[in-house]
């Protein structure tokens, strides 16, 4: 079981006339602090999917009304991008850089054969890709499919705070969440 979510749980309201870009910066660093990880650590694409993450975030923190879809997307985004980076290059994983739903990625991942798994780009993943990222994937694209938040397809409700928090705990800041575990192997497998 993964531990509850460290950081703050929302970002406060834009202040009028504020800067939002440092806003959106200091809330991410707040949610990657506990684990060792900054976002220069991460890719660029997962970089850019977390700050329209922030960006969603902080409007959900101004209108309540707002709709929990964009954040939700924008954190399976980062997934999707943080997994590409550091796996999508090995002979068997290529199609983790494929645009295909985070349920296909997760299949490939438990279907890894003794070829792919010595061709991960340091033994210290194997136990993190092995156990736990396709389990993460695949709970990840269940509530992804169940809320509003799938790909365009049909659904049954949107996304909830719930949602949201159980994807943020999975994502980003649980004890096993994929893209600071990602960022982490990548930073020693260099």
């Amino acid at each position: 079981m993964m531990a509850e979510p460290v950081g703050p749980r929302a970002p406060r309201a834009p202040e009028p006339g504020g800067n939002r870009q440092r806003q959106r910066e200091e809330y991410l660093s707040g949610l990657l602090q506990a684990s060792a990880v900054s976002l220069e650590d991460l890719s660029p694409a997962t970089r850019t999917a977390l700050h329209e993450y922030a960006r969603f975030m902080l409007l959900v923190a101004s209108a309540q009304s707002a709709s929990w879809n964009s954040p939700v997307i924008e954190l399976c985004r980062a997934v999707e991008s943080e997994v590409a980076v550091a796996l999508g290059d090995c002979p068997g994983l290529r199609g983790l850089r494929n645009e295909t739903t985070l349920g296909e990625k997760a299949q490939l991942l438990r279907n890894l054969t003794a070829a792919t798994r010595g061709w991960l780009p340091s033994q210290q993943y194997l136990p993190y890709v092995a156990n736990n990222l396709a389990k993460h994937l695949h709970e990840l694209a269940q509530i992804r499919r169940v809320s509003g938040a799938a790909h365009g397809g049909t659904n049954e409700r949107h996304a909830t705070r719930a949602d949201h928090d159980r994807i943020l705990l999975i994502s980003l800041t649980g004890r096993e969440a994929v893209i600071p575990s990602l960022a982490r192997l990548r930073r020693r497998a260099r």
